[in-house]
């Protein structure tokens, strides 16, 4: 008994750390958990490191996560001013040309 109990045990493992290894494939038994598009992935990721209970396996989560982002890049405060790089005394004398 204690040898089957160690190779069920073992097998768990394996396949846990299999899935862990290539999260991508898991795209095939679960759609969209982890998508192509760019801006989905980071929504995703970042809703996981915001939420200790968010699930990217449901769909509902993830639709949620991609509103919450929405309305975040919606509502946020664009001033309309360039970056200091922009500002360095050559952009500025190229820019007087």
């Amino acid at each position: 008994m204690k040898v089957r109990y160690k190779v069920l045990v073992g097998g768990t493992v394996l396949a846990l750390a299999s899935a862990a290894s290539f999260p991508g494939a898991m795209n095939v038994f679960y759609p969209n958990t982890y998508p192509g598009d760019w801006s989905q992935r980071e929504a995703l990721a970042t809703c996981e490191r915001a939420s200790a209970t968010f699930v990217r396996f449901l769909s509902r989560a993830r639709d949620d996560c991609y509103s919450r982002m929405r309305d975040t890049v919606a509502s946020a405060d664009r001033s309309g001013m360039w970056s200091k790089h922009d500002r360095s005394a050559t952009a500025l004398a190229e820019a007087a040309k």
